[in-house]
């Protein structure tokens, strides 16, 4: 009857190594995942503020004649402006004279992941 006892106090040696190993797993899976969404976060604020870039620099493109490249922190911009043909025959094409604009944005450090955003629009042609 004292043996049977014994047997039922407490967990064996084997049982609690298994659970330590089942806990360890569980939170390496967990570590895991957070490791990637935050990695997939930190790429999508990039894209934001290079879209963001993007927009400003095709809004102001379309006001003014801007330098065709430019730095804003560790964000690289190009804007290329040419003439759009719109397909138009004579007096028609001269009242649409359009510039297509196109803003490439990319990013880049050490050691980082890089990337590209690229917008265009179609704006009236300055002269």
């Amino acid at each position: 009857m004292n043996s049977a006892r014994r047997e039922q106090r407490g967990l064996t040696l084997l049982e609690v190594l298994i659970g330590f190993v089942i806990v360890a797993g569980s939170i390496g899976a967990v570590y895991s995942l957070l490791t990637q969404a935050w990695q997939r976060s930190n790429a999508a604020d990039r894209q934001t503020l290079a879209l963001s870039i993007a927009k400003s620099q095709l809004a102001a493109a379309s006001i003014d004649s801007l330098p065709a490249s430019g730095r804003d922190g560790r964000y690289t911009w190009t804007l290329v402006r040419r003439d759009y043909d719109a397909g138009a025959d004579g007096a028609l094409r001269t009242m649409l004279r359009l510039s297509e604009v196109e803003v490439t944005v990319s990013w880049g450090d050490e050691g980082r992941e890089s990337g590209e955003v690229r917008l265009a629009t179609l704006v009236p042609a300055i002269e």
